[in-house]
């Protein structure tokens, strides 16, 4: 298998995950009346302790060198507070209000909203295709939140709320750490984030008393959600890049949105109409004109 092949395989693969994870996460907050704040704290600590052993196998000691930084240990706590943890929170929030495509989907606005902030912070109209891709997540949002229908909210005005929320916390941390990432590499620093972002949120929604229904099933999903929706996408989506770059990635990963759809509507009974999956395509479709212009 050629190197391009099995990047294209990988970041694929990471958006598939990512796709089922969330549906697992719509089972257990939907069906299982697992609270989200819950979900999140069990998510990021447990992913976070996985990832920190995995990095210690990998690089030794070198990965705790950002606590002997003052500006690594600050970017570090926004990263894993408003990058990770609000992001998470949030979304799955979303998920529990209306299903986890539309959650993916309206998180996918994110990219329009960092062409906006860097449009400001450097003080330059954006070019024609950045506007073009703010109209396009724009037009997706409003499809999806009245069904084409204006003056009509399909979807409550909360769920819009916290989806557009959790697109600008994926903003934040598609942004904020890239310092971080590059000087201590992105294994232990997601490790760090996650770990640190889920004591963060133990502090305010503790794991104990557990929350929910449990049996196997649910298990089975939450397990899911750790190792195949997190650690597994991630590493998956990070060696992907490396063989492809991060314009073709971004592209093959974008089948999260669809994944999580597919799946919503297969396993979990989720109806979309048409107006939805245009809102779907509205927004997708920023990321292939963002991968375009990168090339």
């Amino acid at each position: 298998m050629s190197i391009t092949t099995k990047g294209i395989l990988l970041a694929i693969a990471s958006g598939m995950l990512w796709g089922l994870g969330s549906n697992c996460a719509q089972f257990l907050l939907q069906f299982r009346s697992v609270d989200a704040s819950w979900l999140v704290t069990a998510r990021l600590i447990s992913a976070g302790v996985i990832a920190l052993v995995l990095s210690q196998c990998l690089y030794g000691m070198n990965i705790w060198n950002v606590y002997k930084s003052r500006t690594g240990m600050r970017d570090l706590m926004i990263f894993a507070l408003l990058g990770l943890a609000v992001c998470q929170y949030t979304f799955f929030l979303t998920i529990r209000l209306s299903n986890a495509g539309t959650a993916t989907v309206l998180q996918y606005t994110g990219p329009a909203m960092i062409i906006i902030y860097i449009a400001l912070r450097k003080h330059r109209i954006p070019a024609r295709s950045d506007v073009l891709c703010i109209f396009l997540a724009l037009m997706g949002t409003i499809l999806l939140a009245t069904h084409g229908q204006i003056g009509t909210l399909a979807l409550s005005s909360t769920t819009l709320e916290w989806g557009l929320i959790s697109a600008a916390m994926l903003a934040v941390y598609t942004v904020q750490p890239v310092e971080l990432l590059r000087q201590y590499g992105t294994l232990p620093i997601l490790g760090h984030a996650m770990l640190l972002g889920g004591l963060a949120m133990a502090i305010v929604f503790p794991l104990y008393p557990i929350t929910g229904t449990w049996d196997m099933t649910a298990l089975l999903a939450l397990s899911f959600i750790v190792l195949g929706g997190t650690i597994g996408a991630y590493f998956c989506y990070m060696i992907g890049v490396r063989c492809i770059g991060p314009a073709r990635g971004s592209i093959c990963s974008s089948v999260e949105p669809v994944a999580a759809a597919v799946c919503a509507a297969a396993v979990l009974g989720t109806t979309f109409v048409l107006m939805d999956i245009i809102g779907f395509i509205c927004i997708i479709s920023t990321v292939f004109l963002i991968a375009k212009a990168s090339r």
